[in-house]
């Protein structure tokens, strides 16, 4: 479908070039513009759907408008006979945002400008889902409607994201969801509720009963991990969980705290879970509101753009306050769950159900039902707190192979203050140190076996040193150097006649 694929201006100059070839000057979206259209009526005796206006643009070569008419394509009857279907990117949120694939898989060149529902949300998609694009009035191209049926893809897989699903189903690592996670992959009411007495003088905290149904929701959120229970699991009060460090999440500032009184605690409370042989750690903490402080909570039931319900937990609800379904079907409980509080109040605690339905506050000594939540903790940027280590030793322990008696701490040991001790199977050391009677380091020697020698040499009869000794032979060079020689006779000068042998 070439022919199709331009947009829906570019369709309509190139249907106005091949009916009208004595054109001087080709159209195309660089030169005309629509000056009004498209028009149903006037159409006369055209034979054709719709009416168009065009005018030059400025320095195209083309002056003026002219009135044009041509046939837009009904899309329904354009697929008629065909099952539309394709997957969509993970990250679509609107009908706008599947065009881009069904152009791809189908030859469009279908813009949002031609839908006329092209903000409407999108359902999760994570199986095949119909719906329905309605084409704008104002389509230059195309009129009536297209089923089409789709999947989103993943948006990816992240495997450093925590315990559950690695998969993130929608959304971004901004604003994203991975799905649902079972309570045997995270933790229990009473893990929970074991962990935050820990090391408490006096416990807090009382279980409720158990659903049916327990699990927890996965979120990505500002680059962050989270999870939330889809129940609440005990009944505890704000500031209990505060002095446990489970209230605020790792990363918020002390003057962004709001205790009932100026002892700030640090909020790094840390759970480990061990999944397929790797340690993960999370801290609990609640979700929030509101990014603005102070916040409140008395405004009315539309959350806060900026807080929890709004950016994630809203999305997968299906039904209720301001629940939109967009990335999952689960249903809310009514029950309420505790939120950070505001500056507005710091003696009291907020809370909301996941869709805004209920909201409501209560004193933070209150003991108010608590839905947990938890941050998945990031090691590289924060310590993890050493662990209590509880064992259970296999097999029997051994004694060691040697005591010291008395403990003489940083005294400097004499050999008589060490004694061996066989214990079990043990072999016994090489060496066996008796102190009766004492022993001084003077007694003590260590002889050392010679090894026989590879050669031995016999001398019979004996000899002495003098009658060993080195001889080498002499070497013939092997280049012999000769000159002639002449013999000089002396000459005396007196018997010469004033000439020298051998001078000019």
């Amino acid at each position: 479908m070439g022919f199709y694929s331009s947009t829906a201006l570019e369709l309509l100059c190139r249907l106005i070039r091949r009916d009208n070839p004595q054109l001087a000057v080709p159209l195309d979206p660089n030169t005309v513009m629509v000056l009004s259209g498209p028009l149903t009526t006037g159409l006369g005796t055209s034979g054709r759907n719709t009416r168009v206006i065009l005018n030059g643009r400025t320095g195209s070569g083309i002056t003026g408008k002219k009135e044009f008419f041509y046939d837009r394509l009904n899309i329904g009857t354009f697929f008629n006979g065909i099952t539309v279907v394709f997957e969509a990117e993970g990250s679509a949120s609107t009908y706008a945002d599947l065009l881009p694939s069904l152009n791809e898989q189908y030859g469009l060149g279908l813009t949002a400008d031609d839908l006329a529902n092209p903000t409407t949300v999108l359902p999760y998609g994570y199986s095949a889902t119909t719906v329905t694009l309605n084409i704008a009035s104002s389509s230059l191209a195309y009129t009536g409607k297209l089923d089409v049926t789709w999947t989103r893809k993943p948006v990816g897989i992240y495997p450093e994201s925590g315990p559950g699903s690695k998969v993130l189903l929608i959304g971004s690592l901004n604003e994203g969801y991975f799905g649902v996670v079972s309570e045997e992959e995270l933790f229990s009411p009473m893990a929970m509720l074991a962990a935050l007495n820990e090391g408490q003088e006096i416990p807090a905290g009382s279980l409720y009963g158990l659903p049916t149904v327990r699990n927890w929701f996965k979120f990505a959120r500002d680059g962050k991990i989270i999870y939330l229970a889809n129940y609440g699991h005990m009944a505890i009060s704000w500031q209990d969980l505060y002095v446990r460090g489970a209230v605020y999440e790792t990363d918020v500032p002390e003057d962004q705290q709001y205790p009932t009184t100026d002892a700030h605690v640090p909020q790094r409370m840390v759970m480990r879970k061990r999944e397929a042989g790797r340690d993960w750690y999370l801290s609990p903490c609640l979700p929030r509101l509101s990014t603005t402080d102070p916040w409140d909570p008395k405004a009315g039931p539309s959350p806060d753009p900026t807080g929890d319900i709004a950016r994630l937990f809203s999305k997968i609800i299906i039904a209720g306050g301001v629940a939109t379904g967009e990335w999952d079907g689960q249903t809310s409980e009514t029950a309420n769950f505790l939120y950070v509080n505001s500056a507005v109040d710091t003696t009291r605690a907020y809370g909301s159900n996941m869709v805004a339905s209920s909201q409501s506050e209560d004193l933070k000594s209150a003991n108010t039902r608590y839905r947990p939540m938890l941050e998945l903790v990031n090691l590289d940027k924060m310590p993890v707190p050493l662990e209590n280590f509880i064992g259970t030793p296999e097999g029997v322990l051994r004694k060691p192979l040697f005591s010291i008696e008395p403990d003489t701490s940083d005294i400097l040991l004499t050999v008589s203050d060490i004694a061996w001790e066989i214990q079990g199977a043990l072999n016994p050391p090489l060496t066996a140190l008796m102190s009766e009677p004492p022993v001084t380091v003077t007694d003590i020697g260590w002889a050392q076996e010679l090894r026989t020698p590879i050669v031995e040499g016999e001398s019979s009869p004996p000899s002495v040193v003098t009658d060993i000794g080195w001889h080498q032979p002499n070497r013939t060079p092997t280049v012999t150097v000769t000159a002639e020689y002449t013999e000089v006779e002396p000459q005396n000068l007196a018997d010469c006649n004033g000439e020298l042998l051998g001078f000019k």
